[in-house]
């Protein structure tokens, strides 16, 4: 049944010709066409309709049968040995034998056999496909490594830079020329590379090896002089440097050195007019530190710059300072210190209104916090004050209110929040604040109050309901229907309960209205179920050919996926710019499908999830079942089917958690260093690895082999620890055990709905909401059996815990 889902799946037209096709694999991109460059690229023949279903890695193709166990178990050099002896002598003529040189290649470089790898890079370089330039390029970085510089940087020469192989193929052009000695084109080389390459890591480096360059005093070419450097290549190897600080931490003692080393590579004079970094060297310093979560250091230096500033402190460089310095405190939790740091900048930088708004809200943010509710009120109302229009302001508004409630003035706080959708009728946080005032009114069990809040808001949110999130998509709607009935018009709240069932499938609040209407009329959720599946199943998830699958570096990118070369293939996309919020819905589908059959959950997921919204509006029927399916992936399901089953806990919210704590990211770190898929801090895998035998060492967290039986465990001990009513092992998971107990003690027997609402965390809240609505999609796409029940959410939560 799966695989006949599959197959209606997604017809997708891509550009490819019948030469050289065989009947029995039909490619995705055919090999004839020879790539001249973007302007020169030959008009290509009409495409053919062909599915993804067709697409297949190169390793699983039958053309490798014989090399794939090799491969499989990590034998390499016998899967090279087997692979060499299947394409013997046969020249590269076509697409489909140039991509196998192209692996046996891979294969050899991985057993570093450099000579063998350059003659099979040089073999698939020789036919006209889409991976010429790349196999060119493989070719010259074997060179390179066997040592032979000059017809390394001749062959790099001679491939074009152009697309996503550009930076790479500048940088190790740079390298290689200075290893034959030719500095000027090295030099050359790394600022051109420099100008390209959007990742800070690999930029960081490059800045440093420019440096040395600019700081060497040796031969250029063969036989010539060897220049001193001069005051100008000295101030750009200082600059280099003092940037490249701000990349790596594992950068900062190279870099210092050869800061120190260009500083006395100038003369006195203009030493001592750089001997301290500009303010925008400094405040990019200041920057890469913050970035990399240095707040000691970023403490320190902030503020030793803003003292070096003395009168200039109120000009760009100083005034950003001040922010990136209060943040350092907030981020130590000194609150009121971080408050204080920030009220004579957002008084006297004149930078701009922006500067002024981020001020003055991050001053108000951290006096609330700091429980000095009155100065925040002032603060957030300068701030609607002096820049009404900026997009901080209706954040401002809604804080504000929240610190007269702390107050204990209601009706200032009443005041702020009534007239939010008329003075920011487009900010972002005007439901939110709009909904505060009718949870206040909630709490209060004034249910005619919630509703009159809730009306115009419910009417204005359902315009942007699905692109919402999980966690908020239905909120005003939901509890207005709750207003309703229980102030007598249950007619039009059954209506509205059954709009938010039919609308958002698998959100929170789908379940949350999917629950009421059980517990009062069965037949109106399953009737509610059944007519947004009929209407699904009316339309298919297929979308047509379009222009961006004939660009080359769409089929680029292809190769290199079937290829297994994942990340060559990411930079190839996102370089071309086909990867945005704003591209083709069917162009984004697509490079997801292909990303999930390449291996890769985490790239195919990210971009469903944060570029896609057309199957949110879409119930799980027919074709789309398998959208929901690259929404709601299952990788690593031996590993969570077993360590699930041995700790008593349901595979469906072993995925809800790993989706939501890391979106399957291995490599995830949080700013509370929460390690791997599902995000544990070092503490709590140490007791949990204890008793299983495994290690707990950051490194060791960032193995799914590792993370999951660890996060299985910590989930199973919760769910025991809260048998009365399992779902709290949810926020017990994200905010820790005790507060659970704690907000369950302080409300028992608390209608579930309103007990979530009034989790005092923002975070845990909505956390639990986007973990609910998961596993209600897990189940449902993958364990029919259990579906009916995880769809249905709790009436109460316990009375004691």
């Amino acid at each position: 049944m799966k695989a006949e889902r599959a197959l209606r799946l997604l017809w997708l037209l891509l550009a490819a010709t019948c030469a050289g096709h065989r009947p029995t694999q039909a490619p995705l991109l055919a090999p004839a066409l020879p790539y001249a460059g973007p302007e020169s690229a030959p008009e290509p023949p009409a495409p053919l309709p062909l599915s993804l279903e067709d697409f297949e890695l190169l390793i699983a193709t039958p053309e490798l049968k014989n090399v794939r166990p090799y491969a499989d178990r990590g034998d390499h050099a016998m899967a090279a040995k087997v692979l060499e002896a299947d394409l013997g002598a046969s020249a590269p003529s076509d697409a489909e034998t140039a991509r196998r040189w192209f692996f046996l290649a891979l294969l050899q470089e991985r057993v570093r056999d450099r000579v063998a790898a350059t003659r099979s890079y040089e073999a698939a370089a020789a036919a006209t496909w889409p991976l010429s330039d790349y196999a060119g390029y493989g070719a010259a970085r074997m060179l390179l490594e066997q040592g032979r510089f000059d017809a390394a940087l001749a062959r790099l020469q001679s491939v074009p830079a152009e697309g996503g192989l550009a930076p790479p193929l500048l940088a190790a052009t740079a390298r290689a020329a200075a290893l034959a000695r030719r500095r000027s084109l090295s030099i050359r080389k790394f600022r051109e590379y420099l100008d390209v390459e959007k990742e800070v890591e690999a930029a960081a480096a490059a800045r440093l090896e420019l440096a040395e360059l600019l700081l060497e005093a040796s031969p250029d070419g063969r036989g010539g002089p060897a220049p001193s450097t001069d005051a100008r290549s000295a101030v750009e190897a200082l600059r280099l440097a003092r940037r490249a600080r701000t990349g790596l931490k594992s950068l900062e003692e190279r870099a210092t050195a050869l800061e120190t080393r260009a500083l006395a590579a100038l003369p006195a004079e203009r030493r001592a007019q750089l001997l301290l970094p500009d303010p925008g060297e400094e405040l990019a310093l200041l920057q890469g530190l913050f970035a990399r979560e240095e707040v000691d250091a970023v403490e320190r230096q902030a503020a030793e710059f803003l003292a070096h500033l003395g009168d200039r402190r109120f000009e760009t460089p100083g005034c950003e300072a001040a922010i990136l310095y209060a943040k350092a405190l907030a981020s130590k939790r000194q609150w009121g210190r971080a408050a204080d740091a920030l009220i004579e900048p957002a008084a006297r930088c004149e930078v701009d209104t922006d500067y002024t708004a981020r001020a003055l809200y991050l001053a108000g943010k951290y006096a609330e916090s700091d429980r000095r509710y009155a100065q925040a009120t002032r603060l957030f109302a300068e701030l609607e004050r002096r820049a009404g229009e900026h997009r901080l302001a209706d954040d401002a508004r809604l804080r504000g209110a929240m610190s007269y409630l702390e107050l204990g003035d209601e009706a200032r706080f009443t005041e702020l929040l009534s007239t939010m959708l008329v003075d920011y009728p487009a900010g972002d946080m005007s439901l939110d604040g709009v909904f505060e005032l009718a949870l206040r009114r909630l709490e209060k069990v004034d249910w005619g109050g919630a509703a009159r809040v809730l009306e115009p808001a419910a009417e204005l949110a359902k315009a942007t309901d699905r692109t919402r999130g999980s966690d908020f998509a239905g909120r005003e709607r939901y509890f207005l229907a709750r207003a309703l009935m229980e102030t007598g018009d249950i007619a039009r709240g059954l209506e509205l309960l059954q709009e938010v069932v039919t609308e958002l499938p698998f959100s929170y609040y789908m379940l949350a209205a999917h629950s009421r209407l059980l517990a009062m009329d069965p037949e109106l959720s399953r009737g509610a179920m059944a007519r947004a599946r009929d209407r699904v199943a009316n339309g298919a998830f297929r979308f047509e050919h379009r222009p961006e699958f004939d660009t080359p570096a769409f089929r680029r990118a292809l190769e290199l996926l079937r290829l297994g070369e994942v990340e060559l293939a990411r930079r190839e996309l996102d370089w071309s710019g086909l990867l945005e919020r704003q591209s083709a819905p069917g162009v984004l589908w697509a490079v997801a499908l292909l990303y999930e059959k390449a291996g890769s959950t985490r790239l195919s997921h990210a971009v469903v999830r944060g570029l896609l919204t057309d199957w949110l509006e879409h119930w799980p029927v027919g074709d789309w079942v398998r959208a929901w399916e690259l929404a709601f992936p299952r990788p690593y399901l031996p590993l969570v089917a077993r360590f699930a089953g041995q700790n008593g806990i349901d595979e469906f919210l072993a995925y809800a958690v790993m989706r939501e704590e890391s979106a399957f990211d291995p490599d995830a770190v949080s700013p509370a260093d929460a390690y791997g898929l599902m995000q544990l801090i070092e503490p709590t895998a140490r007791h949990a690895a204890k008793k299983l035998g495994l290690p707990s060492s950051p490194a060791a967290l960032r193995s799914p082999a590792v993370n999951i039986p660890l996060g299985c465990r910590v989930l199973g001990e919760l769910t025991r620890r809260f048998s009365n009513q399992p779902l709290l092992a949810i926020p017990g998971y994200n905010a820790g055990p005790g507060r659970p107990r704690r907000w369950v003690a302080d409300r028992p027997g608390a209608e579930f709905d309103l007990w979530v609402e009034q989790i005092p965390f923002r975070e845990t809240r909505r956390y639990t909401k986007r973990v609910l609505a998961s596993r209600a999609a897990y189940a449902a796409l993958y364990y029919p059996d259990a579906a009916e029940s995880v769809l249905r959410l709790p009436e109460r939560v316990p009375a004691a815990e």
